[in-house]
């Protein structure tokens, strides 16, 4: 029975060393994808950076180059732009049309007006007696 006892102790001694080796080999895979992944990190940081120093010497050049109406300038076209978003946002489709039908009618107002002058105007011909003649009264 000591035999079988030792054998069991051999036995149990040995499957905890695999279990052992097993842990540490999933531990050294997860160790290795852990530094490939912060290898990618930094490669990616490093060009971030990179872009980051490009762009921020073209703006420090720009603004070595750029004189004051450009900039203002830019800012008004800024400044419009994004008031005009924010009132065609807030009015939206509704007010839009209420704007195009306005527009319309005063078109057609205005058309009617013409026609209306037009038909409704005095034509004064003078003819050689000095006798002034009307049309389209």
């Amino acid at each position: 029975m000591t035999g079988t006892a030792e054998r069991l102790q051999l036995t149990g001694m040995r499957l905890r060393e695999q279990r052992a080796d097993m842990r540490a080999g999933r531990a050294d895979r997860r160790t290795e994808r852990l530094r490939h992944r912060v290898d990618v990190l930094q490669t990616e940081l490093d060009r971030e950076r990179e872009a980051r120093e490009e762009l921020m010497e073209i703006v420090r050049h720009e603004g070595d180059h750029a004189n004051g109406s450009s900039r203002r300038g830019t800012i008004a076209v800024l400044a419009v732009g994004g008031v005009a978003y924010l009132l065609g946002a807030k009015a939206g489709r509704a007010r839009y049309e209420q704007i195009a039908s306005w527009a319309r009618r005063m078109r057609e107002r205005g058309m009617s007006s013409v026609d209306q002058m037009t038909s409704t105007t005095d034509t004064t011909i003078h003819d050689d007696t000095g006798t002034t003649l009307r049309e389209g009264v």
